[in-house]
């Protein structure tokens, strides 16, 4: 008796061990979803309120592959156009100001040491709420 009790508590732990992984997953896929809803709805207002210098910075890009430097200039152009004359990024950055700063200084703390891997938390705060802003549904 006592070795059925341990093989349905081991059998026990191991489906919710399974529901819990495929929970992670779901969700995973779910964020993966709105973030690429959320990039690709993004791109689409740069390139139909920014069309000159979306074009002009992704033409300076592909010029000069070793050397994106030569693009500081036009990609400081796309970026003024951006945070002036995109209705969706200005109600993100209005209605996400402290989730922006937040990923902003977790940025600069963290310049040297893998941000992208530091930040990530802080990333995925910032595309939720820069998703409710701009009303992506799921």
């Amino acid at each position: 008796m006592l070795k059925k009790n341990k093989i349905k508590k081991w059998k026990t732990a191991r489906t919710k061990k399974k529901h819990n992984n495929l929970l992670r997953i779901s969700i995973r896929e779910q964020q993966s979803k709105m973030s690429g809803a959320l990039d690709q709805l993004l791109l689409e207002d740069i390139a139909k309120f920014c069309p000159e210098k979306f074009l002009g910075y992704n033409k300076c890009m592909m010029e000069n592959r070793s050397d994106r430097s030569k693009c500081a200039q036009v990609q400081q152009e796309l970026s003024v156009c951006i945070k002036t004359g995109v209705p969706s990024f200005q109600r993100i950055q209005t209605d996400c100001v402290s989730k922006l700063k937040g990923y902003e200084d977790c940025l600069r703390k963290n310049a040297n040491d893998r941000p992208t891997d530091k930040c990530f938390e802080n990333l995925q705060d910032l595309r939720k709420c820069a998703t409710g802003a701009i009303n992506i549904k799921e």
